[in-house]
């Protein structure tokens, strides 16, 4: 960043919270509360899609214990968007895991100015159109054999 004149900050913090665990007081954490503050003051956000298979990083390592894929698919979830997982229409499901998602909520991505969505690959087209959906991607960067498979699911 510094050698192309630009500027970064890391957020380091569990992707979830623990059931019980006060998200409001730990996001009020004099660390956590600057960074999201930054967060909210974004101009660009570049982000990426996780499905609900175990192609999934945040599927096969990422999910709090006792929390599986079957449910995640139980509860409607075809992928997920920082950590939030959303139906194929774009809805944030009724699961316990979207209420302990720490970072950026997809209302509050939906304000930055500009999303653009890297992602590719049969796996993730139903996670990719769900996003869309969501309203949180304004530019999608993707390879022509998904974009063929996107197009032929929304017929």
């Amino acid at each position: 960043a510094d050698k192309l004149g630009a500027s970064y900050s890391l957020f380091s913090a569990p992707i979830y919270l623990s059931p019980g665990t006060d998200k409001a007081g730990f996001l009020s954490e004099g660390v956590f509360k600057t960074h999201l503050r930054k967060l909210e003051k974004l101009d660009l956000a570049v982000l990426v899609v996780g499905d609900v298979t175990d192609k999934s990083f945040l599927v096969s390592m990422g999910l709090p214990s006792g929390i599986t894929a079957d449910d995640l698919r139980a509860a409607g979830a075809v992928g997920d968007v920082l950590g939030h997982f959303l139906t194929v229409d774009g809805v944030e499901v009724d699961h316990p895991i979207n209420r302990c998602a720490i970072g950026l909520d997809l209302d509050s991505l939906s304000q930055v100015p500009q999303c653009v969505l890297a992602a590719a690959g049969a796996h993730k087209v139903e996670a990719i159109i769900a996003s869309c959906r969501r309203g949180v991607v304004d530019t999608l960067i993707t390879d022509d054999v998904t974009g063929h498979l996107i197009l032929d699911k929304l017929g």
